[in-house]
């Protein structure tokens, strides 16, 4: 029983020490020196814009996109270092605007 007690012991410690050193791999924002460099994402739908309408009518329908946008920045709200790294469109949404139609 102590064998294997000891055993558990010596494998906890370990991943104890793996995490303490992964945790301590955390880069601190070189532009601020007071955050820390991390990854996110937010979703981004752009303004109205006009295209033709796709069913026909005589009107000007508006379309927006969405985009989920990657950024690799510091975590410091006072600090502006924040750079994009990858943009990835998810969908278009347009609204018709077909009771305009003219005669």
């Amino acid at each position: 029983m102590k064998k294997h007690l000891s055993m558990l012991l010596v494998t906890l410690l370990v991943i104890m020490a793996f995490a303490a050193v992964a945790a301590a791999r955390v880069e601190v924002c070189p532009v601020c020196d007071q955050g820390e460099i991390r990854s996110w994402s937010e979703l981004y739908t752009t303004q109205p814009q006009d295209v033709v309408c796709s069913h026909g009518y005589d009107c000007i329908d508006s379309a927006t996109e969405t985009y989920r946008i990657y950024y690799t920045g510091c975590n410091n709200s006072l600090c502006s270092n924040k750079d994009e790294t990858n943009r990835v469109f998810l969908y278009e949404t347009v609204t018709c605007n077909k009771h305009t139609q003219n005669h």
